[in-house]
């Protein structure tokens, strides 16, 4: 008899290695590094149109790269406190208002220029501007993250000899083949039937909408896994711009050992500040796609969806695998579903939020 209480735990091969995702506010600006040691700051514009975003790839004398991107400016400029900098490299203009900076000289010198500065201008108007408020602060965490503080390949320069290290491995994830099997309407209605049942207390607990014509119960579902395991839709809440569930996982028709499905990774950021640690008892807007064993959801924090998270996970036989996992804390601006990706794996989604979520394009 199998006791299912099911966590999700990261699965690594023992060779493998994968650096501890990072998510930081830095007074106006925020930076974001993945579990292969890419890291990503952001700060937006005070009208939220425009930012500027800094990326290097984890390893040895990887190449930085810097963006502005102005939208509705043809030719952003570059000034700071009122000032305007000379620079060599005027970089490189990849759309109207979209400009591109490539090279350790090219972006170290547009960064220095930030030091000790309190606003960089684009254009004419005040919204046409970016807070440099936590920039240094930024940039030494930034290399901080990547093992690089005090070194010649930093951002900011030291006088140390780089230290070589290898870019972390993306973990290859064990996807067995799986047993067609189909439940029947039938079959599926009796698990959500016995789970809500059996599952009163536990769901009441999370504060699912326990009425019988709540939306909610447009959200129940059941699959079969493999020959085994099921994977039930427990509709739980549904509003304007959200709507979630909770899962379960039945091993061996064995509903009352079943528990609720509670989806954590080891070491990655909470999803808000009232967390200390990321788990989703519920998940937003599911989607289960029995062909792949591929579990995902996505969940929004306002309706704009410039915040939330998404994730997905891989079935391997015995538990879900993490495969993705994107997060952005801050409701800071930016296109519906741009969140940063903090952890990957070989082959999964570039972007599950818009992909499976209610983002996605039909």
């Amino acid at each position: 008899m199998h006791r299912m209480c099911l966590l999700l735990l990261l699965a690594l091969a023992p060779s493998a290695r994968a650096a501890t995702p990072v998510y930081s506010d830095l007074g106006d600006w925020q930076l974001t590094c993945d579990n292969r040691n890419d890291c990503v700051a952001v700060a937006r514009a005070v009208g939220y149109a425009g930012h500027l975003r800094i990326s290097r790839a984890g390893g040895l004398r990887s190449v930085p790269q810097l963006e502005l991107f102005a939208p509705g400016i043809s030719a952003p400029h570059w000034q700071v406190d009122g000032e305007t900098p000379v620079f060599d490299d005027p970089g490189r203009v990849l759309a109207p208002g979209h400009q591109q900076w490539t090279g350790m000289a090219a972006v170290r010198a547009r960064l220095q220029s930030l030091h000790g500065g309190h606003v960089l201008n684009y254009g004419a108007q005040d919204s046409e501007s970016i807070s440099l408020s936590g920039v240094d602060a930024l940039l030494q965490a930034f290399d901080r993250a990547q093992g690089r503080s005090g070194t010649d390949d930093g951002l900011l320069p030291g006088n140390a000899p780089a230290q070589a290290h290898p870019r972390d491995a993306l973990p290859t994830l064990s996807t067995p083949a799986l047993a067609q099997r189909v439940l029947s309407a039938t079959a599926r209605a009796n698990l959500i039937a016995a789970l809500r049942r059996l599952q009163a207390p536990a769901l009441a607990q999370l504060q699912c909408d326990a009425d019988d014509d709540s939306l909610s119960r447009a959200h129940d579902d059941a699959w079969a896994i493999d020959a085994t395991h099921d994977l039930v839709f427990i509709g739980c809440q549904a509003g304007m711009y959200n709507a979630n569930v909770v899962a379960f996982v039945v091993a061996d028709g064995q509903l009352p050992h079943t528990r609720p499905l509670q989806l954590e990774l080891a070491d990655a950021p909470a999803v808000s500040d009232d967390e200390t640690r990321f788990v989703l008892p519920r998940l937003g807007w599911p989607r289960f796609d029995a062909a792949q064993g591929r579990l995902a959801e996505t969940t929004l924090f306002r309706g704009a969806a410039d915040c939330g998270h998404a994730a997905s996970w891989r079935w391997d036989g015995r538990q879900f695998q993490i495969e993705t996992l994107q997060l952005q804390r801050n409701c800071i601006g930016g296109e519906p579903g741009d969140w940063p990706l903090l952890w990957r794996s070989v082959g999964g989604p570039t972007n599950a939020a818009r992909q499976y979520g209610p983002l996605r394009a039909e």
